[in-house]
């Protein structure tokens, strides 16, 4: 198992996006997403780019 975490500025703190590699399965959890207006401009974008990469 392997995996990485990403923080993510949100201005008032941060968002974590971590992702885990568990054999075939590729896991994805967020925490704390932040306020919609952050989300949508920079959680939400981090989130499309790595689901992107898993197909």
């Amino acid at each position: 198992m392997n995996g990485s975490i990403n923080l993510l500025d949100v201005g008032d703190g941060d968002a974590i996006i971590a992702q885990i590699k568990r054999g075939s399965e590729n896991l994805l959890m967020v925490i704390d997403g932040a306020r919609k207006k952050d989300y949508e401009t920079v959680v939400k974008p981090a989130l499309k780019k790595i689901l992107k990469e898993l197909g």
